[in-house]
């Protein structure tokens, strides 16, 4: 009867442990829903931010390129300008450059009209003499032909020589510089920001290169 009244304690004294193990909670393990709801849109948020940066930056290297093109078909106009100047003479016998056989008002308009219907725009005659002002018109035709082709995505474009300031682009007869200056249009999606170009009404970007005509 002993062994039996010590079976017989032992079994409640079980029964408890099972009990008090059993209310104990289990340990989380996994996340819950809003927390992986938290993560998803973290995870998205870096992403769109890593896109926007990465357009952004395929603009502004872009709008480098057109600059850099603009800036070559300017360098090539003004090289041509210095090899054809018209040479004037003061009354005190002083020799100085002037390029007024260049000063045309805008360049694309020039061409489009009194180039192309002179016969002579976008082309060089092989071994035929001309003259200094058809020289000037065939170069200035062939800058306004390297413009329209080197910038395909412009919304439009503009290009003239004339005495003006070379900070700002802008004509003046009364200045003593001759300048080269180029202006054009670009779609926001196309540009960049408006640190570097002026933005229009229309939604557009304008940008503008100077080139200053010197020896």
């Amino acid at each position: 009867m002993l062994w039996l009244k010590k079976d017989l304690m032992v079994i409640p004294a079980i029964h408890n442990r099972f009990l008090v193990s059993s209310e104990r909670p289990l340990k989380q393990q996994g996340a819950t829903l809003i927390e992986a709801m938290v993560a998803i849109f973290v995870l998205a948020f870096g992403v769109l931010a890593l896109m926007v940066a990465q357009l952004r930056s395929v603009s502004s290297v872009q709008e480098a390129e057109n600059q850099t093109l603009v800036a070559q078909a300017a360098q090539t106009l003004m090289e041509g300008m210095l090899v054809n100047p018209t040479l004037e003479v003061s009354a005190s016998g002083v020799t100085s450059r002037d390029y007024a056989a260049y000063a045309k008002g805008d360049v694309l308009t020039y061409c489009a009209a009194g180039g192309a219907a002179s016969g002579v725009a976008n082309t060089y005659p092989e071994r035929t003499a001309i003259n200094k002002s058809t020289l000037a018109q065939q170069q200035l035709c062939r800058f306004s032909s390297d413009l329209q082709n080197k910038l395909p995505n412009r919304t439009s474009l503009a290009a003239q020589v004339c005495k003006g300031n070379p900070q700002t682009g802008v004509c003046n007869a009364a200045a003593t510089q001759y300048i080269i200056s180029v202006s054009w249009g670009m779609q926001v999606g196309d540009a960049t920001d408006a640190a570097q170009g002026t933005t229009n009404a229309d939604g557009t970007m304008t940008y503008r290169y100077v080139l200053p005509v010197q020896d």
